[in-house]
């Protein structure tokens, strides 16, 4: 179905082309007779009348080109449109004319036919400029886009190096932290084992002292000092309250006689 709309739309298309050319054929033939024949009979003399006609049609085809450019490039097309307007009431009116010109004085009429020509040069070569500074206005920013993607392009290379090279910056950065965390995991195994060492020292020698004291506080009670000189005695040898001696006593659990 979409192939028979497809070829429909072509053949509409094609169809539609050649009655615009065959219109365009028979009014460029009438027009061109009456536009010649009133020039003829208003001061453009011998085989110049037969140009004049295409003055008109050359410059509204020009015009039309103009107005179909513009709108393929999305730019202003009125002062195109205002030409082609133009000529073609000057084309329409000049075919009028070539039957009645409503008592409009014939010297009139051949002035503005005369002075046609330069008219359409100027309005032609003013429309030619306008396209051409266009394009070179949308080549120069053609150039700069591209320029500006070039420089866009070298920028996000620096980016994109620089940006390797801090990764493997970083990298090597967590390899040094993995490191020394490491080593500082190390040291502190090592002075936890130092400091478990040196506690062991430390309640070992606090427990020979314990039983060297306590030896002592032995030695006294089987010597039949009483309890009280025992902890005083004691108490000042070893440095400690009467309540430790006690304890020490208590702990002999019967030993003392």
């Amino acid at each position: 179905m979409k192939t028979i709309n497809k070829y429909a739309v072509q053949i509409i298309s094609g169809l539609a082309a050649l009655l615009v050319l065959v219109l365009a054929i028979l009014a460029f033939t009438l027009s061109y007779s009456s536009l010649q024949h009133m020039a003829a009979g208003h001061g453009v003399e011998g085989w110049l009348s037969y140009l004049w006609p295409l003055l008109l049609d050359f410059a509204m085809i020009v015009f039309s080109l103009a107005i179909l450019r513009a709108s393929l490039r999305q730019e202003s097309a009125l002062y195109p449109w205002g030409l082609t307007a133009t000529f073609a009431a000057l084309a329409t009116a000049g075919n009028v004319f070539d039957v009645t010109t409503f008592g409009v004085s014939a010297v009139i009429v051949g002035a503005i036919v005369k002075a046609l020509a330069p008219v359409a040069l100027v309005l032609a070569f003013e429309l030619l400029m306008q396209m051409v500074k266009a394009e070179i206005r949308r080549s120069a920013v053609v150039q700069t886009l591209a320029e500006l993607m070039a420089e866009f392009d070298t920028q996000q290379t620096k980016l994109t190096a620089e940006r390797d090279r801090l990764a493997a910056e970083l990298g090597s950065l967590n390899d040094q932290i993995d490191r020394q965390m490491s080593k500082l995991d190390d040291i502190k195994a090592d002075i936890l084992s130092a400091k478990s060492s040196q506690i062991t020292d430390l309640a070992a020698a606090r427990q020979v002292k314990i039983d060297q004291r306590r030896s002592d506080v032995l030695s006294m009670l089987q010597s039949g000092m009483t309890m009280a000189d025992v902890e005083m005695t004691a108490a000042d040898k070893w440095n400690v309250q009467p309540r430790t001696i006690r304890r020490d006593v208590a702990a002999l659990n019967g030993q003392a006689r």
